[in-house]
């Protein structure tokens, strides 16, 4: 009974693990695109499907429900805190964002950063 719980504990912390891959490789210009692409097609992302897609906002400046949602989010890849974002810039890295601004639950524009330092070359 052991090896199951073991084995079922285990493929559970797998997909956790996938998922949270998968939102942070959606941290993209390709993503801000789509967000983008959408909402010119008069076919704008739900605020759920953001969620879905990039999972909980690093920051969040929301008011409403999920359905009326109106503010703006924004993702640092890699980060799940602000203090997460500071410690990477401090360090000296990189951290790309993408930035998205909700109106009655739809998003209405996307901007990603790679947050480069433009005097590097």
């Amino acid at each position: 009974m052991k090896t199951k719980s073991l084995k079922v504990v285990l493929v559970l912390f797998l997909a956790l693990c996938l998922g949270m891959l998968a939102g942070c490789g959606s941290v993209s210009q390709s993503y801000a695109d789509k967000v983008n692409e959408a909402m010119k097609n008069d076919e704008a992302y739900t605020y759920e499907k953001v969620l879905k897609d990039l999972g909980d906002p690093t920051t969040s400046a929301i008011v409403g429900g999920k359905d009326k949602a109106t503010g703006v989010c924004i993702w640092w890849k890699g980060c799940k805190t602000t203090d997460d974002v500071k410690k990477k810039i401090n360090d000296g890295k990189e951290v790309p964002a993408i930035t998205i601004t909700f109106t009655a639950g739809k998003a209405t524009v996307a901007a990603y950063s790679d947050n480069k330092n433009p005097d590097d070359k």
